[in-house]
């Protein structure tokens, strides 16, 4: 699982990370008119996952780059292109508003009911 380092995002997330940075995505999501079917319910599932490729379609991704995964690639788009820095949000932004921590699954892991992921 990835480290924050005292921000709010890690350095990836991905269908099955959950937490506040991904309620903080899912809202900038749906202000961006990436995907108005998104539940901001903190769960990185289709429809979010939906929502970010197409971010990264209005980031000028050519269409097989659309992979739907919010990492590296997409958040150094979302600087240069929107001047959105991501890593600039500290973890604490939100402490009145969530208990919980940041779930973030590397590709290839799994998540399961009782498990904090499983490579």
């Amino acid at each position: 699982m990835s480290e924050t380092n005292g921000r709010l995002f890690p350095k990836y997330l991905g269908r099955g990370s959950r937490g506040r940075a991904v309620v903080f995505l899912q809202y900038l999501l749906l202000a961006a008119g990436c995907n108005s079917g998104i539940t901001p319910d903190g769960e990185y599932g289709e429809e979010t996952a939906h929502g970010v490729a197409k971010l990264q379609y209005q980031l000028g991704f050519p269409i097989t780059d659309l992979d739907g995964e919010f990492g590296t690639v997409t958040r150094a788009a979302l600087l240069k292109r929107r001047g959105l820095d991501i890593d600039a949000i500290p973890d604490d932004l939100f402490d009145d508003l969530f208990d919980d921590e940041v779930l973030a699954v590397e590709p290839g892991e799994r998540v399961g009911k009782g498990t904090e992921g499983m490579g």
